[in-house]
């Protein structure tokens, strides 16, 4: 899809330098169906390219102990909020009302 979207011209690039995709995976490890550690992807040229950040932060759970596990990365929710405001929409917040704002730095 991401050779499909460079392919189409558009101005003076491509579909996929005015696009967002975001790609997840419903469970972080499926054979358990943990929902902590789920990778998210993004690509296109709406945020910054090249970059890595770890949503959940240092405190990664064992395996199969997800449940009411908090990371010290910040939360996915702000990067919801990034998508709005990409696109226009004025919120601040996404899901849990305490975890408010864009993530930082995108």
């Amino acid at each position: 899809m991401i050779g499909k979207l460079k392919a189409v011209k558009e101005g003076d690039g491509n579909l996929l330098d005015n696009a967002l995709m975001f790609w997840s995976n419903e469970l972080g490890v499926g054979g358990t169906h943990e929902y902590s550690n789920v990778p998210y992807g993004l690509a296109g040229k709406m945020f910054t390219p090249g970059r890595y950040t770890d949503f959940l932060g240092n405190k990664t759970p064992a395996l199969g102990t997800s449940a009411g596990v908090v990371g010290s990365g910040p939360p996915h929710n702000q990067l919801f909020v990034s998508f709005l405001q990409k696109f226009g929409v004025n919120e601040t917040t996404f899901g849990d009302k305490h975890f408010s704002g864009p993530l930082p730095g995108l």
